[in-house]
Formats: C-alpha cells, structure tokens, sequence
C-alpha cells in the first residue's frame, strides 16, 4: 500500500508519541492516541501495529489484540517476529491456547522460525490451561528444532510434572521427556523429581517405581529425597520386596539410607513377613551405626504388630512394649522366625532394659503420689488460714 507522504510523515508522528508514552509507562495516554488514530483513520504500520500491543498487554485489554491481527492483512501489514511475540504473550495472558497454537503455525508459514521466547510463551500458555502434556510436547518441538532451553522453559517443565502427576498424568508425561532430544541437566532432573514426588502424594506407585527404574538406567543418580518418596509410596500400597529393589539400588549409587527410610521398609517388611531380608536391612542399620529413635521403633512394632505376634508370646510382648523396648521386639522376632538363638548378652540387655523401664515407672508413680500428697497439704493449710 503507497500512503501519501503527508499520511506516512502523521503516522510516524504517532508511532514518536506512542514510543514516548511506552517508555515512560504511560499507558492511558497512549491508548487515547491509539483510539484517536482510529477515529481520524490514521493508517498504522508494523511499528504502530507492535506498540499497540504492547500496550494492550499491559492494559490488559487482551480482546482487541486478536481483533486488530485479523485486520493486518487488510491494512498491508505483514507482521513481523516482534508481532508474532506479542500476540502469542497476550494469547498466554488470556488462556487462549488454541489461538497461541494457531499464531505458531502462521509464522511458520510465513516464514518466520519461532525462537525460545515464543516457544517459552507457548509453554506458559499450556501451563495456564493445565494442558500439561501440551507443555512438554512444546518441548519435543523445541528440541526438535535445534533450540535450547532455558531456566524459564525448565521451570515450566517442572510445574507441568508436578500438576500433571497429581492428575494422574505421571507415565504419559514421563514417556514425553523421555523421547525429547534435551540433553540432562539440573532442569531435568528437576522435572524427574517433581514427577516422583507427585505420584508419592497420589498413591500411583507403578508411575513412581517405573520413573525412578529409567533414571537408574539412564545412569541419573537419584537424591536421598527422591530414593525415600518412591520407598514410602512403594511400602504405603504393600510392595515391599519392590522397595526392597529400591533400596538396594541405593548402594550401587553410593546414596546411604537415612532413617525414615529404614523406618518404612522394615515396618513393611515385617509386616509382610520377609524375615530373612528384613533381617538384611535391620543388619545393615546396626552396621552403619544408623539410630532410629523411639517413635520410629514404635511405629515399626505397629505397623508389624499382627505378624510378629506371629513368632513371638502376646504376653512377652505386652511387657516388652510396655518397658519401651521396640527394638528387642523386632530383634527376637527375627530371630524367633528364622529359628536363630538369641545372643545371651542381647536378652541380658533387654532384661536390664526392662528392669531400668520398670524402676523408671515406678518413680513416676511416686512422683504422682507425692504430688498428691503435697496438693492434700496445701488444701489442709488453706482451711487452717480459713479457720
């Protein structure tokens, strides 16, 4: 289209004041001169056209951005990778992801190549429409195309994992990443982690032991938070033996068990009466000198409670539990089940114990008394004042 140079000379007298208004952020003014251009019909041009949305995101006027695109071919305006940008950022602001999709494809046959801001801004699109296998599929494409991702793209990536996971998505996301040309990094492994710790909160163990299974054979080494959410998701649906894999996968990684996870894998494999590996585990904890406190051996003994009633008196027990000694239970449970006799110090030791538990019960039932006593005195000393 050949404007008048009069015409051309009052357009880019506007797209001056636009620019002015833009920069110092006054956007009010500026959308008056975009409303003043149109009442006295001022042609825009491609740099007028991205001012305008430029400032349409930010008044977040995002209906009239779409509107004023579908006029550009009309006016004789082509636009340009800048237009393309802005008009995929307000479809992202707007949730309009299939107007974002559709604005991809017209640059390409245009002959404009998307870069990784707009691949970015198309991932944030998908990300606000929880479209989380969309989200990683931009990044097939992206790594497709040669382009690398940045610390946007993996933070995307990792919230798509983790909101998809919890949708129950953990599989089909992780067969995405897995075929994406990406090559591992932090940002990955991220993703990994989020997608495991999802599938923890949602109880989907296969999604978390089929993740964690490729990592090890993809040579990503696990961190302790991962290797304890896949163990206490595997022993908290009844797959011990699976954890068990789990945790001895740990030692080829040289990544040393902490004590909710000797917690969880052998209150469950007691509990599902794998003796002989649960007598493994329980060697391997005194081994590394690994403490487990109090709590920790009670909630062993019962979560266990019904099997190791199984090879081991309800009376002995009951006295055992009460004195406090979780640990000798599950020690002469093991013991008792794989027809093991008891080292003589060991049950010295828990006698002793014992012993030292019933003198401490019986201090605190003194202590009772004597205050029970000191509270008969005080009553008697105020009736004395009364009196």
């Amino acid at each position: 289209v050949h404007l008048p140079a009069a015409t051309v000379n009052v357009t880019r007298a506007y797209n001056a004041m636009l620019a002015t208004c833009v920069d110092s952020k006054q956007w009010r003014h500026a959308w008056f001169l975009v409303k003043k251009m149109v009442s006295e019909s001022i042609p825009p041009d491609g740099g007028t056209i991205n001012q305008i949305l430029l400032i349409i995101r930010q008044l977040g006027k995002y209906e009239h951005a779409l509107d004023l695109f579908n006029q550009l071919d009309r006016m004789g305006i082509k636009p340009d990778k800048t237009t393309f940008d802005a008009l995929v950022d307000v479809c992202q602001r707007s949730a309009k992801f299939d107007e974002a999709a559709v604005l991809i494809k017209r640059m390409k046959r245009d002959g404009i190549q998307p870069d990784l801001k707009t691949y970015n801004l198309m991932m944030k699109a998908y990300e606000r429409a929880e479209k989380w296998i969309e989200v990683l599929k931009t990044l097939q494409v992206m790594t497709a195309a040669g382009i690398t991702p940045n610390k946007q793209t993996f933070t995307l990536l990792t919230i798509a994992c983790k909101e998809g996971a919890q949708k129950g998505k953990a599989l089909e996301l992780f067969e995405i990443l897995k075929t994406s040309t990406v090559q591992m990094n932090s940002g990955i492994y991220s993703a990994l982690k989020a997608l495991v710790l999802a599938t923890e909160k949602t109880g989907c163990w296969k999604a978390s032991y089929e993740i964690l299974t490729q990592m090890n054979r993809f040579q990503i080494i696990p961190d302790i938070i991962t290797y304890n959410s896949v163990i206490n998701n595997l022993c908290s649906n009844s797959q011990s033996l699976k954890a068990y894999e789990v945790f001895q996968s740990m030692a080829d990684n040289h990544v040393n068990p902490i004590s909710t996870i000797y917690t969880n894998i052998l209150g469950s494999l007691l509990e599902h009466q794998h003796w002989n590996i649960a007598s493994k585990v329980y060697d391997q904890l005194r081994k590394e000198n690994t403490a487990l406190d109090m709590t920790q051996w009670n909630n062993i003994v019962t979560q266990a409670k019904e099997s190791l009633l199984s090879v081991l008196p309800f009376e002995y027990m009951s006295r055992m539990e009460a004195s406090l000694q979780h640990e000798a239970v599950v020690y002469h449970a093991l013991h008792a089940a794989q027809n093991v006799i008891i080292p003589e110090k060991f049950i010295h030791f828990s006698n002793e114990r014992e012993g030292e538990g019933k003198k401490e019960r019986e201090n605190e039932r003194e202590r009772e008394r004597e205050g029970e006593r000191e509270r008969g005195r005080e009553k008697e000393r105020d009736r004395e004042r009364e009196r």
